[in-house]
Formats: structure tokens, C-alpha cells, sequence
């Protein structure tokens, strides 16, 4: 019997932006780890990557789709980062399962927005 859901054997990590201030009183902007989602389990599928130019400057892209299951955490996924090994991805957009409480899939860029 095929299993219904994907395959969960990658394993990702959350990301979000936050403004902080150093010792000399300067803003800082850095990524600071969600700690609820860390080293989670999913399923990352990239597809063909995308170059162009941009200001003068060659840019390239890579679409990601990751599945992962729902957490409630992630009720409000936009703005956060993924990390896949050594890969960052932005999250665009997200859709859920019919239920809304089993699977959720991320839709993501890695390359573009990078920074």
C-alpha cells in the first residue's frame, strides 16, 4: 500500500528576523532561530533554477516546495527562513492540506532575496 502523506527525510530549520542592539547602542538586524522549529522533519523539493539580470548584476533562483507536518507555530509562515543543509530559503506563500491540521507546504526561493 503507497503511504498518503510525503516522504519526511530531510530535516529543516526556522529562521526569523529580528532587530536587536550591541553594545554600542547601533541597531543590529540579524536571523535568530525559531526554537519550536528546529531540525524538523520534511520533505524539500526544489525545481529548475532561473537566472537573470538585475541591475546590471546576473542573479539566479531556485524554486523549493517543502512539506513538513502542521505545527502551530507556522499558523503565519511569511518573513520566515528555511534552512536546508547549507541552503536558505524565503517562504512566498504556503498552502494546507484539506484538513488544515495535517500537512502544510511551503513555497519557497532560495537565491534572489539572499542577504
Amino acid at each position: 500500500m503507497k503511504p498518503l502523506g510525503p516522504k519526511l527525510r530531510h530535516r529543516v530549520g526556522f529562521y526569523s528576523f529580528a532587530i536587536s542592539r550591541d553594545s554600542n547602542d547601533d541597531r543590529v538586524q540579524t536571523w535568530v532561530p525559531v526554537a519550536a522549529l528546529q531540525n524538523v522533519p520534511a520533505e524539500v523539493l526544489t525545481g529548475a533554477g532561473a537566472e537573470a539580470v538585475r541591475s546590471g548584476q546576473p542573479s539566479s533562483s531556485v524554486a523549493a516546495r517543502i512539506t513538513l507536518r502542521w505545527q502551530s507555530a507556522l499558523n503565519a509562515p511569511y518573513g520566515l527562513r528555511v534552512t536546508h543543509g547549507d541552503d536558505i530559503y524565503h517562504v512566498e506563500t504556503h498552502y494546507m492540506d484539506a484538513t488544515g491540521r495535517r500537512w502544510i507546504t511551503l513555497v519557497c526561493q532560495k537565491g534572489v532575496a539572499d542577504g
